[in-house]
Formats: C-alpha cells, structure tokens, sequence
C-alpha cells in the first residue's frame, strides 16, 4: 500500500554491503493511473534495468530484479535510482536487497544455480502474468535452482543475461520488433555455455511479423519454430502424452500422462532434436513432439510447447518436465520425479 515517487527519480542509498559479495536489487512498481510511465534503474551510476514501460491499471504491480553491478560497491554502499523516463513521474513500490548466490554449478560450488525467467510479451491470448509465476514455482521446487523473472525482454540484449545459468524463454514478441541485440547475445550465451529452457509459445519468439517468418538463427538455435502457415493446434482439451525417451535424463522415470491444454500441430525445421515426449492429434492421428532437446555449441536447450495456461502448466508432470528440464540444462543430474 505504500509508493515512493518523485518528478525525476526515486533514490535509495544500500549501505551495509561486503563488496567481497554479489547482491541483486528486487523491486516492484506499478503504472496505477495509467499515465504512460516508463523508467529504467541505475546502480552506482549503471543501468541495471533499461527503460521499461510500467504495468498499467488493473494489470497489477510487476515484480523485477537486477544484478548489482560488483565494481559499484564502494565502502560497503550503492546508491540505486529508479529513474523517469516517460511522460509522467518516477515511482516504486518496494525495493528489498539480497546477497545473491555465487559461481556457476551448484554441484561444482556449493551454491545455487541462477534461472532467470524471461517474460513480458506474448500473444493476448497467454496471460503470461499469470503463468510465469506457476512456471516459477514449478522449478523452484528443486532447491538447487535459484529462480528470478523479469518481464523485460531488453534483459535478452543485456550483458547481464550471461550472469544467469539458465534462461527460461516465456516470451512470444507478437506483433513488436524483439529488442535490439537480443538474438545475437542470447545465441552468444547459449554457445557458451548456457541453458535456454522455452515454453509453450516461444516458440514463436523473434518473429519477422512483416514477413511472418521465425529468424533463421533462432531456429538453428531451438530446433523447431512456430510456423504460421501450418494448422497451430488441436482445439484446446484432454490429450494423453507419451513419454517416448525414458532413457534421457529429464524424462527418466516418468510415466505418460494426460493434460488439459493445446496440442501444438504448427511445430517446423529440420535440425535434428531428439524427442522426449509426444501426443498423437484428434484431427489429423498424426503424432506430433511436445518436448525435445538438442545441444548448440556448449550449452542445452530443452523446449516443451506445453503449458498454454495455469491449469496446463499445474498440471504435475508438466511442472517435473519444466524443473528436471531446468536442471538438466544447467547441467545437473534431474532430481526423481515426485
């Protein structure tokens, strides 16, 4: 129920810091009158955040963090600044900071491997502020995997994504250019080394909308891609999903199982991917993947077309595909299926 606001920014001086640590700032804020705001966040003098417009209305309070830039701490403070970079004021809701977890692996370190969940955009129809944090408590439940959601996709061109272990791509760029930079550092990240995890309409993501076509780099990178000229899915219900790899490491132990969701017919490429689950349409008895995996340069990629919304992505063997997948791509042994 509280706001901090002010003409141009709101600032806040951390003190207390070890600059031996790494922290991240959490923070919410909310347009509540709909007056066009968008800000951006700075950290010791660096944009930590990029301008971002804030969520309007009845949309509710958005729920963000970022990295503190490590050479910004000095004597043990940072002065953080919420900045106004839109038509109306600059505000905050709550501002929280904590120590984040250090090092890559948790099994090579002791600490806790960094998810980050990138959201903010999709088709209207996906109601993506209602998923991502389904989606989030899915994988959390593996306590090795340290998970944070940003609904900004500008953090896909951010230096800042190759702080993070894993990034789950919740994020469909319907009908708006996908920010500057974001494919090519995103590629760069997961050739490196990186985890990417999609889910449902990703694959989609970084959509020519005047062409209609995918980026070719995309699909070299994720396997398969939503093409719009093929039929997109089966009318929404029940389907059984076959478990068709019980050998991998993410669908180990697992059994078929039925969902309530969209059974994705509109999947095209040929990269070769190896199939860890499918579901066979009522339309055409064809079988079509609903999670496969394929590894790019250095890293993992998982993609499963399941969890249209929150009752799909509640569904519990749909929350184990998201969280053995999450920890298979950051390059740990999945835990059992529970």
């Amino acid at each position: 129920g509280t706001v901090a606001y002010d003409d141009s920014g709101v600032v806040f001086e951390v003190s207390g810091l070890n600059p031996k640590k790494d922290y991240e700032i959490g923070f919410s804020w909310w347009g509540y009158d709909a007056n066009g705001r968008v800000q951006s966040v700075w950290a010791g003098g660096q944009n930590v955040t990029p301008r971002t417009a804030l969520p309007a209305g009845g949309e509710g309070a958005a729920v963000l963090t970022a990295r503190i830039p490590d050479k910004t701490i000095e004597d043990g403070s940072v002065t953080v600044e919420f900045r106004r970079e839109g038509e109306s004021n600059a505000v905050v809701s709550e501002i929280c900071v904590i120590e984040a977890a250090t090092g890559a692996l948790a099994g090579a370190t002791g600490g806790r491997v960094r998810v980050l969940v990138v959201t903010g955009l999709d088709y209207p129809g996906h109601k993506w502020r209602e998923t991502a944090p389904v989606l989030r408590d899915a994988i959390t439940r593996d306590k090795r995997l340290e998970v944070a959601v940003t609904e900004d996709p500008g953090m896909l061109a951010s230096p800042a994504l190759k702080d993070f272990d894993v990034i789950v791509l919740h994020y469909q760029n319907h009908e708006i250019p996908a920010p500057e930079g974001a494919l090519a550092n995103l590629k760069d990240a997961v050739e490196g080394g990186k985890g990417l995890v999609l889910v449902h309409f990703a694959c989609g993501a970084f959509m020519d909308w005047k062409t209609r076509t995918v980026a070719k780099d995309f699909l070299e990178m994720v396997g398969r891609v939503w093409n719009p000229a093929f039929r997109g899915h089966d009318p929404h219900g029940t389907f059984k999903v076959h478990i068709a790899d019980a050998a991998h490491p993410v669908t180990k132990g697992m059994s078929d199982f039925e969902t309530v969701d969209e059974l994705y017919t509109c999947l095209d490429g040929d990269v070769p991917i190896q199939v860890l689950a499918m579901a066979t349409s009522k339309v055409d008895k064809k079988d079509y993947p609903m999670a496969f995996v394929l590894n790019r340069g250095k890293g993992r990629v998982f993609q499963c077309v399941m969890g249209h919304d929150v009752k799909a992505l509640s569904v519990p063997a749909v929350g184990q595909l998201f969280r053995r997948a999450t920890a298979w791509a950051a390059g740990l042994e999945p835990e059992n299926p529970q």
